[in-house]
């Protein structure tokens, strides 16, 4: 996953949005790549958005403590939205 969203993150695209609604378990190998890739998008100006399902996942990224760090989104069109909100 963690080379994915690296290789997502190149000049030129508006945003990434990670959609982890179907994702029924995370580590801490991919909240770290999670956090890198936010870290890269960050530089590039790029902005970088999950879209999280309530339940495992969510509660794995609110122990861990990066709820404030990224932008999480209840569901892929919820972020779809914002992006859109944003760039307007």
């Amino acid at each position: 996953m963690g080379e994915q969203l690296l290789s997502a993150l190149v000049p030129g695209v508006s945003a990434v949005i990670v959609d982890l609604t179907g994702t029924a378990f995370c580590d801490c190998a991919g909240v770290r790549s999670l956090l890198l890739a936010h870290s890269k998008a960050a530089a590039g100006d790029i902005p970088f958005l999950l879209a999280v399902s309530p339940g495992g996942v969510l509660r794995i990224l609110e122990l861990v403590g990066v709820l404030h760090v990224l932008r999480i989104y209840s569901d892929l069109a919820v972020a779809s939205a914002a992006v859109t909100v944003a760039a307007a």
